[in-house]
């Protein structure tokens, strides 16, 4: 039955924005633990030739006190599904089986989308100009 589950997730179409409940624990040190929503960093182009493998995330706190100078608060609407304003902690940033991905919660307005995507080219060194 396992085998079955992992092969439906795998066939789902992950794009970068999503917003899944996602299974953290077992974590070391100052990694996220629990479940938790997480937002989907990985490039959908990768995704559709490559298929399966880790799936690349940025953690989501309901914790509004660690809110870090990075961090992106995003309010709760009907498409992104989430329940109260949340933080997006775009710093951390971490790659999981996509066994740990449990359901899919809703997707991020396309304003954040842009925001994040600039947050990543400034953390990661990149220039859109190559």
């Amino acid at each position: 039955m396992r085998h079955f589950l992992i092969e439906a997730m795998l066939a789902e179409d992950w794009k970068f924005g999503d917003i899944w409940w996602t299974q953290c624990s077992p974590s070391v040190g100052n990694e996220f633990r629990g479940r938790r929503p997480t937002v989907i960093l990985r490039n959908n182009q990768l995704q559709r030739r490559e298929g399966g493998g880790v799936i690349t995330v940025a953690a989501m706190s309901s914790y509004k006190e660690t809110r870090g100078p990075y961090d992106f608060l995003i309010p709760q609407t009907s498409r992104n599904g989430l329940r109260m304003p949340t933080l997006l902690k775009v710093e951390y940033i971490m790659s999981y089986d996509p066994a740990r991905f449990l359901k899919k919660i809703g997707e991020l307005e396309e304003e954040w989308i842009e925001r994040l995507q600039e947050y990543l080219q400034t953390h990661f060194g990149l220039s859109r100009e190559r």
